[in-house]
């Protein structure tokens, strides 16, 4: 097995440049009918020059998310994108979010929600949203979300205590925080939980997890990693060697269903059942960032409450994720 296999794209990427996809007359060079160098590179990271210079002006912050989350049209899924850091950046923004129509729920225009400013924060919080989050996603400003999405690289400790600033700054008292890995309605104390330990807001935390199906995903995760070191190794015949790659290529088409898909119906009842008990509080998720931009259903389901997406801006490679990854599902 050749090294990187865990971060390996399912196909390179097309790189040939279609005028009609990517802009009119306006981005070709007038002189020589070819696109200009800023343009070109736009159309290489697959976005329309056209469309770009048309969006309103945005934050450092949705830039830097947008410039590391567009290298496709779409996420790549299994385990494959897992462990590579900007597949799971794929912005999960949809056309509706561009469109959403705040007439009639007096919500501010979508320029400020595209910033991600919250309005009842001072300059220094939105400096610091700005430099230290990607906004991933959202149909509301930062203030008027009822949903709050902080996703995380597993295993990368400044994620997790970005994620622990972002709380004590704009979390309010009484919202609910829901983590993964515990399971679902079981409460705790922030202090007992690994990734809630720095929070100091006075907020409630419980679990989401059907914690039968976390720990299957564990498992997965587990074994794939144990067969690709066996595979690295080149101490196995042919047949073992084609026996244990089959299984990769089984396990890999199989945790998106499981680990993404299957946990995030549990994670909705959770939120569900959050939201009518505590219906004056605002939930807050932690959550591996897959499962904020890797399913469809449950980015559905986001779109009909308010709320947003939010990442810390940490620049880790796809080897330094994938060691921090292997230790972070090793304890």
């Amino acid at each position: 097995m050749r090294k990187g296999f865990l971060n390996e794209a399912y196909s390179k990427k097309d790189k040939t440049l279609n005028p009609d996809t990517v802009g009119k007359a306006s981005e070709i060079d007038k002189t020589s009918g070819k696109l200009s160098n800023s343009d070109q590179q736009l159309a290489n990271m697959g976005i329309s020059p056209k469309e770009y210079r048309e969006q309103p002006d945005q934050s450092n912050s949705e830039k830097k998310g947008q410039e590391a989350g567009n290298t496709s049209n779409s996420p790549k899924k299994g385990l494959r994108g897992f462990f590579n850091r900007k597949e799971a950046l794929l912005s999960p923004q949809s056309p509706e979010h561009q469109t959403h129509d705040t007439s009639q729920t007096g919500e501010t225009s979508l320029k400020k929600v595209d910033k991600g400013e919250p309005q009842d924060s001072n300059e220094n919080q939105i400096k610091y949203l700005s430099k230290n989050f990607w906004k991933l996603g959202g149909n509301v400003p930062l203030e008027n979300a009822k949903i709050i999405c902080l996703g995380d690289m597993h295993g990368d400790d400044r994620d997790t205590e970005l994620n622990a600033e972002f709380i004590n700054m704009f979390a309010r008292k009484g919202d609910v925080v829901l983590v993964e890995a515990k399971p679902a309605d079981e409460e705790c104390k922030p202090k007992e939980y690994f990734k809630t330990k720095k929070v100091s807001k006075d907020v409630k935390v419980f679990g989401w997890e059907n914690y039968k199906l976390y720990e299957r995903s564990v498992e997965m995760v587990k074994r794939y990693m144990s067969l690709k070191k066996d595979l690295e190794s080149k101490t196995f015949n042919k047949e073992e060697r084609t026996k244990m790659q089959d299984e990769c290529n089984y396990i890999d088409k199989q945790f998106h269903s499981i680990s993404i898909v299957e946990r995030n119906k549990v994670l909705q009842k959770s939120i569900n059942a959050m939201k009518e008990r505590y219906p004056n509080s605002r939930i807050i998720i932690l959550a591996g960032l897959n499962h904020f931009t890797k399913d469809t259903s449950f980015k559905e389901y986001l779109n009909t409450n308010r709320y947003v997406i939010f990442k810390p801006a940490t620049q880790l490679s796809d080897d330094e994720i994938e060691k921090k990854t292997q230790k972070y599902y090793e304890t």
